[in-house]
């Protein structure tokens, strides 16, 4: 019997014939490459998920035959994939085929005649199809494979349990393909549920859950998944009935409980594992009778391609971001270092010309005097001199002339140099937004586990309803998901999240009349905000249910001997005593708590990812707890300070303004407590050594002054005063690894132009903290001295030779440095020096032997050796001292030691104004 054609929307049409012409294109484009590649697994895959998406289209707007033809197609590619058939079995002549039945449904939608059974009808025609015609298949225990995929029947007549087995035989590949995209289209279901819930445009939300649940359907029965798919048939039909009928809630809620089964079931099947699906009955609404209706509104699928379908993306791997991310440091080092290089260059261009003028005054300056010379001469002798006047002024002019072609070649120079520079500044920002666009291809939107988080504290009320026969609701709002974090950070705290939801839902939200009687909406709130801020991500998870029971906290604390039955000690340690091993507020043990097992675990997580948790807790009014972490590698805009031997980077957002303060003011500032006042405000002074233990500070000489940086924090304004203070430069800024992370004031770091690591400090944490050390004389920087004394250091450890002379560049010190005694020997006539400092153990030639050799030398046996090395031996030292040694040091971080000698060698104070040892 023929069926009669139905009415299809003008519009609907078009939009069809625009989709299907497009898919036909990439179709036969696709075929070819398949034919050049017949081997091509990838080629197959593609062309599968080509014409399934075909199919679905043509089967939703009516056009059986075309939408049957392809789906034959994808069967068959699915056996040819699996390895079941050989494909030149019987591809081609499918391809053949569906390609004609869609050349067939263009026609008829363009208006051609076409007869209606070649469009409409899937079984009209008598002869046999070309599927008919295919050898049957030899899948090794298939049937076995399908049969076991549900389960049978449970006592109860029309209930049963249905699992889903994981599918076997199926190309690696395309199953990946489907899980990523049956993670984002149960994504998009629970969206747009929630919008037809909220009312918000049902319409389109009605479309989007008909879309989403026929792909994935199609998608299921592509890779095998039967149960699975008849699974998500029986949905569609009741979401048909929710759309189409009256408002019903009940369904609703089985739908949303359809998805949340769908989500929990597509880990267990990516992992190997089968997936139980729930309860079904015989008596669901047949998804045919829903959609056999001629006049039913066709599927949105029709109007856009699925969202997976447009999905433009690679799979990389993360080790490789990472070492792209290291590369793109190393490229940004290496470019300060040449930029260094370039400014160095540029400066010493620049005297070259300043010598080149001075010396072609000089020459014009001795021409003049010469003939002025001559000049006054008496005739006779003029006249002598008259060829060697010719000669003089003819060199002398030559080598003007060379002089000033020289200034020309410099200034031609400096233009180069200066286009370098440009060049060089170009690269930066090139660098910069490379390293950015790398680590921006590891973040996602917080928004993609939004579902996932709300979908845990629906689980939790329904499971704690069910254990304990109560009646709990509770919603989770979440504020600023569109932040776009990294995705390692985010995967790793999500568990962290999860435990403290449930929290919140089994210890913080009432039940329903509890929430009533205390007049608060019978519904939990919980909110989750989620933002960045200052380099750090911020996430605020806020209740507003009973609060934390702290006599029953006290009360188990007590039992667990981690307080005294009479001691008292404050809230807020009582609230964190949460967090430790074994204690748990709950009042029975059961499948969500009382193991006392979890917060530990979140506040240990937290750590290990370098951030901090806190929390606070108000009786009837509900918890909140407060996680800072370091969001990761960026680009950081910093000014580089020094205080005592240490350098930091301190970020430019966190100052208001650099101001420089002198003797005077750092001294009232410092001991009476005397604000200095900047725009209307006053700054409280502190030295930075005042929060890192180095020291109260120092005071500048006399018409000296030292900078400050203004910072603001927690309403407080503080003046914090450094020794030095560079410019403001970008950096790139990097994570610190778990040994030290979480260090108070500590947020990162960056590496130097030279390869020094700066410390990124956080100054308005430590600002907050409100730190005291012990309060230190105050004294006068070391004065200015126009003497340099000339030092050699002798040491084979480049770490050893950098923090020597990082410590001694303070002092008005020359320093030669060399390797080992051999290289100290050829450079010591150059350096000239009056102090050597002198390791023992070195290659080439230790210490002892260049002493015995230097004393041979005349002119340096009486210069002042002081012996720095970790060796203590009493025979070495015996050994140094008949050598000549005047003093032996042992290595150590501190540098007093070594100055005190120096000062005792030299005859100098320095040692007075080095900074103090940390005496905590």
């Amino acid at each position: 019997m023929s069926q009669q054609p139905p009415i299809i929307d003008p519009e609907l049409r078009q939009l069809f014939i625009e989709e299907a012409e497009q898919k036909s294109s990439e179709i036969s484009r696709g075929i070819a490459e398949w034919q050049n590649q017949p081997d091509s697994l990838d080629r197959m895959v593609w062309l599968q998920m080509r014409f399934a998406e075909y199919s679905g289209m043509a089967n939703t707007i009516g056009l059986q035959r075309s939408g049957q033809t392809c789906a034959l197609v994808v069967d068959e590619l699915t056996q040819v994939i699996g390895g079941a058939r050989d494909a030149e079995d019987s591809l081609p002549a499918l391809f053949d085929s569906a390609l004609e039945s869609i050349d067939y449904a263009l026609e008829y939608l363009h208006g051609d005649e076409v007869s209606p059974e070649l469009i409409f009808e899937a079984e009209a025609l008598s002869e046999p199809t070309v599927a008919d015609m295919l050898p049957t298949l030899n899948f090794p225990q298939l049937g076995e494979a399908n049969s076991t995929q549900a389960k049978p029947a449970v006592a109860g007549g029309n209930v049963s349990v249905t699992q889903q087995a994981p599918p076997i035989d199926i190309d690696a590949s395309l199953l990946e393909i489907f899980f990523d995209e049956a993670d984002e289209l149960l994504s998009a279901a629970e969206t747009a549920l929630q919008n037809w819930s909220r009312d918000q445009d049902k319409t389109e939300a009605g479309k989007v859950l008909k879309r989403v649940f026929h792909t994935l359907k199609g998608n299921a029965r592509l890779t095998n998944m039967l149960v699975l798919g008849d699974y998500v048939h029986n949905a569609e039909g009741q979401i048909e009935s929710l759309i189409d009928g009256p408002e019903n809630l009940a369904l609703a809620a089985q739908i949303r409980q359809r998805i949340d089964t769908l989500q929990a079931a597509m880990p267990e099947l990516r992992n190997g594992k089968t997936a139980t699906l729930g309860q079904s009955s015989s008596k669901a609404p047949a998804p045919q009778e829903a959609v056999s209706s001629d006049n039913e509104p066709p599927l949105a699928a029709t109007t856009a391609e699925p969202a997976a379908a447009t999905r433009n993306f690679i799979r990389v791997k993360t080790e490789i971001l990472e070492s792209l991310r290291l590369r793109a440091s190393e490229m940004n080092a290496l470019r300060n270092q040449i930029q260094q290089i370039s400014t160095a260059l540029q400066t010493e261009q620049r005297l070259n010309v300043h010598t080149v003028d001075e010396s072609v005054n000089q020459l014009r300056a001795a021409r003049f005097a010469l003939e002025r010379l001559i000049d006054r001469l008496p005739s006779q002798q003029a006249i002598a001199l008259t060829d060697v006047q010719l000669d003089s002024q003819m060199a002398l002019q030559v080598l003007e002339d060379l002089l000033l072609r020289l200034h020309r070649q410099s200034d031609r120079s400096i233009d180069l140099t200066a286009h370098i520079e440009r060049a060089l500044l170009g690269q930066n920002k090139a660098g910069f937004s490379l390293r950015e666009d790398i680590l921006n291809t590891r973040l996602v939107p917080f928004s993609d586990y939004s579902n996932r988080l709300q979908r845990i504290v629906r689980q939790t009320c329904n499971t704690l309803n069910e254990s304990q026969s109560t009646s709990h609701k509770a919603e989770l709002l979440i504020d600023g998901s569109d932040a776009e974090l990294d995705r390692q950070l985010v995967e790793r705290l999500l568990p962290v999240l999860e435990h403290m939801l449930r929290n919140a839902v089994v210890h913080g939200i009432e039940d329903e009349a509890t929430r009533r009687d205390s007049g608060k909406p019978t519904t939990g709130n919980i909110r989750l905000i989620v933002r960045k801020t200052r380099g750090k991500l911020e996430v605020d998870l806020r209740d507003d249910g009973r609060g934390l029971n702290l006599q029953v906290i006290r009360e188990r604390a007590i039992t667990l001997g981690l307080i005294q039955l009479d001691e008292e000690i404050s809230q807020r340690r009582l609230e964190r005593m949460i967090f430790h091993p074994g204690l748990s507020a709950a009042s029975q043990l059961d499948q969500l708590a009382g193991r006392g097992i979890g917060m530990d675990v979140v506040e240990n997580t937290v750590h290990e990812l370098g951030g901090s948790i806190d929390l606070s807790s108000s009786a009837e009014k509900g918890t909140r707890f407060t996680l800072r972490l370091p969001m990761g590698e960026s680009a950081l805009n910093a000014i580089i300070v020094r205080i005592a031997d240490e350098i930091y980077a301190v970020p430019q957002q966190d100052i208001r303004h650099v101001q420089r303060l002198d003797e005077q003011t750092l001294s009232r500032g410092y001991q009476e407590q005397t604000p200095i006042a900047w725009n209307g405000e006053g700054w409280t002074v502190r030295s930075l050594g005042h929060w890192l233990g180095l020291g109260e500070g120092r005071l500048p000489g006399p018409n000296k002054s030292l900078p400050s940086l203004l910072i603001s924090a927690d309403q407080n304004n503080y003046a914090v005063v450094v020794d030095h203070c560079g410019d403001s430069a970008e950096y790139s800024l990097e994570t610190l690894p778990a040994p030290v992370t979480g260090i108070l004031g500590i947020s990162g770091a960056i590496i130097l132009e030279d390869g020094q690591i700066a410390p990124v400090l956080d100054l308005p944490a430590l600002c907050k903290a409100g730190i005291e050390y012990r309060r230190k004389p105050l004294r006068l920087m070391a004065p200015d001295s126009d003497i340099r004394y000339r030092v050699m250091l002798v040491e084979d450890s480049a770490l050893w030779r950098r923090q020597i002379s990082r410590g001694l560049t303070r002092y008005p010190f020359d320093i030669t440095a060399c390797d080992d005694g051999q290289e100290a020997l050829e450079q010591i006539n150059k350096a000239a020096p009056q102090l050597l400092i002198l390791d023992l153990e070195m290659p080439r030639m230790d210490g002892l032997e260049f002493l015995r050799r230097l004393r041979r030398h005349p002119k340096y046996s009486e210069v002042p050796v002081i012996m720095f090395s970790t060796t203590t031996g009493l025979s070495q030292r015996s050994r140094a001292r008949q050598l000549g040694a005047k003093a032996w040091i042992n290595k150590s971080g501190n540098m007093r030691p070594l100055l005190t000698e120096i000062d005792r060698q030299l005859g100098t104070h320095f040692s007075a104004h080095a900074a103090e040892p940390d005496a905590g």
